[in-house]
This record gives C-alpha cells, structure tokens and sequence, in this order.
C-alpha cells in the first residue's frame, strides 16, 4: 500500500511513480484520503504507474480520494476521451 499526501503534481510525480512501482509486487492500494492536490501531472504518474503494474499481470486500487483530487477522478471518469482511473471509496 502506498500512502499518498500533500500534493501529487509535477514536483511529486516521479517520486511516487518510483515509490510505487520499486519492487515484484503485483497488487497496489493507493490510499488518497490525505491527499490534498491532484493535477494532470500526478493523474499522468497515476496511469504509468498502473500500465506498469499491469504489465506485470497485477491490478491498481485507488482508495478513498477527498475534495479536489476525488472531483478530478471523477471528471475523468465521466469522460469518453480518457481511460480512467476509478476510485474505490
């Protein structure tokens, strides 16, 4: 599980992409419920990462986002032009 706070954009987004993907592990549960801030460099990060995780044959939980990063993923769910990353609550 990987903890997420403050905010994910482009000053973070390598450091969480390298926190998440370091390692064999195959299941990843991100825990946004600290996290303040999400734009799309740190939406960006959030697809790598779970493109990585899949190439190794696992699975990608996004968990408990909250105000505007929530709002994000849900913007972008309700999008044709993206594929999404949905948040389980």
């Amino acid at each position: 599980m990987v903890h997420v706070c403050g905010e994910l954009d482009l000053a973070a987004r390598d450091e969480f992409y390298k926190a998440c993907v370091t390692g064999d592990h195959s299941a990843l549960v991100i825990d946004m419920s600290r996290l303040t801030f999400l734009d799309c460099s740190g939406y960006g990060a959030l697809v790598a990462v779970r493109l990585a995780i899949q190439q190794r044959g696992g699975s990608v939980i996004v968990r408990r986002p909250t105000g505007q990063p929530a709002h994000l993923l849900t913007l972008l769910a309700e999008s044709e032009s993206v594929d999404p990353m949905t948040p389980v609550v």
